[in-house]
């Protein structure tokens, strides 16, 4: 019974070391770094991105239909937004980044990870694509390469995301970028009503934690 009890303490120990060091690691928090796939560079924003975000897709309401924020009315709008996030750059947890085409060197979405849970390891993450490059596979390249500096550099646990059922582009690149379905619920948006719906949600795990 001594030894017994010696192995269940000795199993809780290792558990708690495990969490501990888990803990650890995303105490080593490396913010929002540079990120290269085969098509694009995903970097921090800078003022100078204000016109093509304005242009490609921020002021495009057929690409914030399915988002709580308005079409912006004019590239002021876009310039302050830009403004508070590179304020928040300084924060080792605030992931958003800038999609940059390497063809053509134009900014044509943005990349951001939310409600992040320290204690689960676990975030959500967020695609905006101009509608000019929808259907071009971009969103599942951009997708796959996030994942992995989130699970490789970052040790997140588990990335989520979710969409409104009638965003289906959105749940293809999700699937095709290695996420699973996992079940649909009703959101209800108080300041954005006109989003309200049912949303399907999605999960992928780190396979290198246990």
């Amino acid at each position: 019974i001594e030894i017994g009890s010696q192995c269940v303490r000795s199993a809780q120990i290792l558990e708690i070391e495990y969490l501990y060091n888990w803990r650890l690691k995303m105490n080593n928090k490396i913010g929002t770094q540079e990120i290269e796939t085969k098509r694009l560079i995903l970097r921090r924003m800078k003022i100078s991105d204000a016109e093509d975000m304005f242009n490609n897709w921020s002021s495009d309401p057929c690409v914030s239909k399915f988002y709580s924020w308005e079409p912006h009315k004019n590239i002021c709008e876009t310039v302050q937004i830009i403004k508070t996030w590179i304020a928040q750059y300084n924060d080792p947890l605030y992931f958003h980044w800038i999609i940059v085409d390497k063809a053509t060197q134009k900014a044509i979405g943005t990349f951001y990870i939310n409600n992040i849970d320290e204690e689960n390891c676990t975030g959500t993450i967020n695609c905006i694509l101009s509608r000019q490059v929808w259907g071009k596979g971009l969103a599942t390249e951009i997708t796959q390469s996030v994942i992995a500096y989130c699970f490789e550099k970052v040790n997140f646990k588990i990335i989520i995301s979710h969409h409104h059922e009638n965003n289906i582009g959105s749940g293809k690149a999700l699937v095709k970028a290695g996420l699973h379905f996992t079940d649909k619920r009703y959101h209800t948006y108080e300041e954005s009503p006109s989003i309200n719906g049912n949303y399907l949600h999605y999960a992928i795990e780190n396979n290198n934690v246990k």
